[in-house]
């Protein structure tokens, strides 16, 4: 039975903490926060003992195989540097790094030892994610992709830089992931990005991806949040030249050129959970899901993106 511990228990570490639990072929050994109140109520809940708020102490157990990695964006690359070099597997939230740097960096030291660095891109184990690449064939030939999300409050941190590196790489990762999970790496991309700050804090963030193919499919999200979002909202639009597909919620629609139309209602599976399992599937020794280069494609694509906004909506190749 493998090991794990669980670094960071808000949020997603509190997701993978619970699928974690409940499965038989782990078992969580280390809970690592900075909140001590927490750690103690989390471990008596799940029973784990091994409890800590130092982070580099539960690396220095030899008898760990690996971590989940679930802290601010700013942390992830070090830990999970770190991690893999005292010999353990990690589970990493997105996005897998802050700066392109340190995400070519990440995967070279995934390269040199050999270590599972399971990127946790969830989307991917989305019904609606699945549904759509079930049907990409009956769409011909794709031509354009569109995203909108809008949330109409604006977390305090969101506007905090050097905490998450990039609006992109946090807000529009998911729209990203997808699209390169079903056509692959994009040929060059560009972003645009407006805020309005007020009393020291953004009171609204409206951001903007574009990129694109050589084949001349072309991809477009916007993420608004804050006052300029009356309440949230998400859609997805994905048109070939045999018809399209549009998503929100759970409700997949297809249009087919000919006129007739299919509405496919999704269930409500936890993707968290699968990819968690996916996880444990490749610390037991299955074949990984995708090299690390490859997790670290959409990353790459979304701070690129903000690169291009910060630097004119200069269009970069990727």
């Amino acid at each position: 039975m493998k090991t794990v511990g669980v670094i960071g228990l808000r949020g997603m570490g509190a997701s993978r903490l619970k699928h974690l639990a409940g499965m038989e072929r782990v078992r969580v050994e280390w809970l690592c926060t900075r909140d001590e109140a927490a750690l103690a109520e989390l471990g008596s809940e799940f029973g784990v003992d091994k409890t800590t708020t130092d982070w580099r102490a539960m690396l220095a157990d030899e008898s760990l195989d690996a971590v989940c990695v679930c802290t601010p964006n700013y942390l992830h690359a070090p830990m999970a540097e770190a991690a893999m070099l005292a010999g353990k597997d990690v589970l990493l939230e997105y996005p897998m790094g802050i700066t392109l740097d340190e995400v070519d960096h990440l995967v070279a030291v995934a390269g040199q030892t050999g270590r599972v660095c399971h990127l946790g891109a969830t989307t991917r184990h989305e019904p609606q994610h699945l549904a759509v690449a079930n049907r990409l064939g009956e769409l011909g030939e794709p031509v354009e992709l569109r995203g909108v999300l809008a949330m109409p409050a604006v977390a305090k941190w969101y506007g905090n830089q050097d905490m998450i590196g990039s609006f992109f790489a946090l807000a529009n990762f998911h729209f990203v992931d997808q699209v390169v999970d079903w056509f692959g790496p994009p040929a060059w991309v560009s972003g645009s990005l407006w805020q309005r700050q007020g009393g020291g804090e953004i009171s609204a963030i409206s951001a903007s991806m574009f990129f694109g193919y050589e084949r001349g499919l072309s991809a477009h999200v916007n993420y608004t949040m804050g006052v300029l979002a009356q309440r949230a909202f998400m859609q997805f639009e994905l048109i070939g030249v045999d018809g399209r597909m549009t998503w929100r919620e759970r409700v997949l629609e297809h249009t087919r050129r000919d006129g007739s139309a299919e509405t496919i209602v999704l269930d409500d599976s936890d993707s968290c959970q699968r990819d968690t399992e996916q996880f444990v599937a490749e610390l037991l020794g299955e074949p990984m899901a995708g090299p690390p280069a490859a997790a670290a494609v959409s990353t790459r694509v979304c701070l690129l993106a903000e690169q291009s906004a910060r630097s004119g909506h200069v269009t970069l190749a990727v």
